[in-house]
Parts: structure tokens; sequence; C-alpha cells
């Protein structure tokens, strides 16, 4: 029986600390859960309001194999006046996101853009998105006509309180495009909903591209499960294992 607490720890009736590993709700946690809890993206959003464009690129790790390439802090960035850049350090690709107010005389962020301004990728490109966002009327909703009509996807999200729009397609620098009109979300939850479309914009190539790692994987790499060191498999089997830890990304 639990007599007081020492520290935020149950201290026993004997007045010693009970077993010092984690624990949940008295059940021994995996010793993975405080990375799992601690992970970059457990963290508010920033709040944005409409017109805004938010940029994201996505880039491999310059050193694939090792996995330790780019900046050694997981979430860092810079703010100035027209707008600010985040980076998002995982083990094989780093994402920057380039935020910037839209002054509406023109397609181009307002500010100097970052990723033209003596920035250095840490390797190649694996992915690339905008996501426009603007306040609805019947100008900005006139912009639907821009997205290709064979593929277009205009949904309505947030209980109808915005729309948002893409037709999977490349502009000509390369990115995915997709726009969001704000029917009447607070900075917060537009913010929420804007990270959470930009999100799946770059999950759809990053598991395909892990997909096709694993498919040519003739030798243990990161996506390899529950393959025993002492027991080296054949290559077939790497690439079996490998295939599929990708589809279940």
């Amino acid at each position: 029986m639990i007599a007081t607490y020492w520290r935020d720890r149950p201290l026993l009736e004997n007045g010693e600390a009970p077993d010092s590993a984690p624990k949940v709700y008295g059940w021994p946690a995996d010793r993975q859960r405080a990375a799992a809890l601690n992970e970059i993206h457990a963290r508010p959003f920033p709040a944005i309001q409409a017109p805004r464009a938010l940029i994201q690129l996505v880039f491999v790790n310059g050193d694939d194999t090792q996995g330790n390439a780019g900046p050694r802090v997981p979430y860092h960035g810079a703010s100035w006046d027209q707008g600010d850049l985040r980076c998002e350090k995982h083990s094989e690709f780093s994402t920057y996101l380039w935020n910037a107010s839209l002054d509406g005389s023109d397609d181009a962020p307002s500010g100097r853009d970052p990723f033209r301004e003596g920035f250095t990728p840490p390797g190649p490109v694996l992915s690339g998105s905008r996501l426009d966002i603007f306040t609805y009327s019947d100008e900005t909703a006139a912009l639907v006509d821009r997205f290709d009509a064979s593929t277009r996807c205009h949904s309505s999200v947030e209980h109808g309180l915005a729309e948002i729009v893409t037709d999977f397609c490349q502009d000509e620098n390369g990115l995915t495009r997709m726009m969001i009109l704000d029917r009447g979300l607070t900075p917060e939850r537009l913010s929420a909903s804007a990270h959470l479309h930009s999100a799946f914009s770059r999950s759809r190539p990053i598991a395909r591209w892990r997909f096709s790692t694993c498919l040519s994987c003739r030798k243990p790499c990161r996506f390899c499960n529950g393959l025993r060191p002492d027991s080296p498999p054949s290559p077939g089997v790497y690439v079996e294992a490998c295939v599929s830890t990708a589809r279940r990304l």
C-alpha cells in the first residue's frame, strides 16, 4: 500500500522506493516510450492567419547509411518580419518549412526567400509542396480554377469551416500545390489543419522512397526489424523484411 510521496515517486510502507523502472498504471513501460512521448511532433502548432504560404522541402540526409548528416538539433529555426523557417531533423531526412505572408499582389510570398539566400541543403530533395491559405471570398474561391480539373480534389473540412483543394500536380518549381480557404477557423485550428495537410503531402513520397530503398536492400538497413544479428539471413530475407516494414509506414 502506498503511504506517501517523495519527489513525485511513491514510497512503500517500509519507506523504500519501488522499482525505478518507468511504469504506466502500474505496468512496466516499453524502453522506447520516453522517446516516443518526446518525439518532435509532440508540440503545439504556431498560430497562423490568412493570407499565408507554407513552402516545405524535404531533403534526404547527406549520409543515408548513417542517418547523422545535417543539423544535430531535432527542431530549430529562425524568424524575421515577413515569416519564419523551421527545420525538423529525422534520422533519414530533414524537413524545412518556410512560413510567409502573402500580400495578394502576385504569387510570391512576402520577404526574402530563405531557400535562395545562401541555403545549403543537407542532401538531395525528396519532395516539395506549397500550401496557400486564404480567407474565403468570391475572389479567392475563383482560385480553385487554377487546379487541374481532371485530378482536382476539393473537400470541405473542419465541419465546414474550411475547404482544401489540390490536384496533386507539381508547378514550374516542382512543388505540389495545395490551397486552404478559411471560412472562420481560429488561428490555432487553421494552423493545425495547415500543418496536418502539409504532413500528408510529404508522407506519401517518403513512404514510397522507403519502399523503394527496401526493394533494393541487400544488407541490413534501418528498416529491417526483428532480424537476429547472430544468425545472418540471406539477402532475400532482408528484402522481404524491409518490404514488410515499408508497407506499414
